[in-house]
């Protein structure tokens, strides 16, 4: 069911823009809404999906010819890409041109992360050297962001499920915070008519002291000198320069660079995406700097239960990764932590609800180990670990648990691999294979 677009916010956008912006804004948002994708290069080097061109603003990003079934294409399950709005990808541009010369350890926290696209753009702009922690405040949102972020492959992740008024328990201890704040969705108008039906006046005020209460809660969670990047879906001015005004009013400074006039992006008190000037839907986002002299929180150091030495010829086969880490146990569950966040972790463990840390390896199960789902995806799962590669439709039996060719398998564990790519874990049982693809994110008939 299509909805028209709300009477009231024609006006303000028209009070707003000019009756001529606004008209050439009304005929954008009934208009067919451009399709993107964005490429994990530690997976896969080139789209394998028709493209269109290139994000101009966004590296390894591109526009589609048209929108295909993403759910059966075994490689977007592999982690191998992920579907996300072209306007939110801007955040690249803006990341690049303030940390092109970053050299010291960051920790950036992405606080309204579901369902991941944010979180998985900044893991491809952040080294192992940084830690990721990717919060989502509702918690029926968590399983979506925990299931892309571990398609992702990355080590450097922590998944937490909190209020901001929670990270007060975390005071100045991260560097950036990425704050795309919950909004009215005007931006979102041609994508989804729920949001056209919600909209109101009253719903864009009270988005509006959301975001300002989120804002105070948050912000003492970022140490002096940090790094904010504020954005929205939306158009109207109470939920972008407005709070972003209220900052600057606050000492934050507005950092502004230098953009392509080509990409139809107008710049002001941050930078806005109208769907008339712009390939993409509409957004707002803004980059400031916390007043106050760059100080970096010190963690101190915790102990932990590390993994017991009969449990380590598991882990020396089956998890080879290019750096130090740390495998620790908790109950009969095995994670292995990057060294370098060891500290920073599980000094957020005893303050947070953590979702995901690390890699989970798997589960104790008396003397051998079943290995875990997020195993299976991460780039740092061992290359000689035996593999059997599927044809497309064999595949997708595979992801939907149902039967698959005992063809190619041997005994013991082995990763069923589509293009090359891991796609989860499957055992030989004599005449059958038993088929460890997740049953929660199982694909459906």
């Amino acid at each position: 069911m299509s909805f028209s677009l709300p009477t009231d916010f024609i006006q303000l956008i028209t009070s707003q823009l000019g009756e001529n912006t606004a008209v050439a804004l009304q005929e954008a948002l009934e208009s067919e809404a451009p399709v993107s994708l964005r490429i994990n290069t530690e997976k896969q080097k080139v789209p394998l999906i028709h493209v269109a061109e290139n994000v101009p603003w966004c590296e390894n990003a591109y526009y589609l010819l048209e929108r295909p079934s993403f759910a059966k294409d075994p490689l977007w399950h592999a982690g191998a890409y992920y579907v996300q709005e072209a306007s939110s990808m801007f955040l690249a541009f803006l990341w690049k041109q303030l940390f092109k010369n970053q050299e010291d350890k960051l920790r950036v926290l992405d606080f309204c992360a579901s369902p991941g696209g944010k979180s998985t753009l900044l893991s491809s702009l952040l080294t192992e050297d940084d830690l990721l922690v990717s919060n989502e405040v509702i918690k029926t949102r968590i399983p979506p962001l925990f299931d892309n972020v571990c398609r992702w492959g990355k080590a450097h992740y922590v998944v937490t499920n909190h209020d901001a008024k929670d990270y007060v328990n975390l005071p100045s201890f991260f560097d950036v915070m990425v704050i795309d704040a919950p909004c009215s969705g005007e931006g979102m108008f041609r994508k989804d008519p729920n949001a056209r039906k919600e909209w109101s006046l009253n719903h864009v005020n009270f988005c509006a002291i959301r975001q300002t209460k989120i804002l105070e809660d948050i912000l003492p969670s970022l140490r002096d000198g940090g790094i904010v990047f504020y954005s929205t879906c939306t158009f109207n001015l109470e939920e972008d320069e407005k709070q972003v005004q209220k900052l600057i009013d606050n000492g934050y400074e507005l950092l502004q660079f230098e953009v392509d006039k080509s990409w139809g992006i107008d710049a002001g008190v941050g930078y806005k995406f109208f769907p008339h000037q712009a390939k993409g839907e509409g957004f707002y986002i803004a980059c400031l700097r916390k007043p106050g002299e760059e100080k970096h929180f010190q963690t101190p150091k915790s102990k932990a239960d590390f993994v017991p030495p009969k449990h380590k010829a598991f882990v020396n086969e089956w998890f080879t990764p290019p750096f130090e880490f740390d495998v620790i146990k908790e109950g009969e569950e095995l994670y292995a932590l990057p060294m370098k966040h060891l500290h920073d972790i599980l000094y957020m463990q005893r303050r947070m609800k953590i979702y995901k840390k690390g890699v989970h390896l798997g589960k104790i199960l008396k003397d051998s180990i079943i290995p875990s789902h997020e195993l299976a995806l991460s780039l740092h799962l061992s290359k000689d670990i035996q593999r059997v590669e599927l044809e497309k439709e064999e595949a997708m039996n595979y992801l939907r648990r149902e039967a698959i060719s005992t063809e190619g398998f041997l005994q013991g564990w082995t990763i069923v691999t589509y293009e090359g790519l891991a796609l989860g874990w499957a055992k030989s049982a004599g005449n059958r294979i038993n088929n460890y693809y997740p049953k929660e994110i199982r694909l459906l008939k």
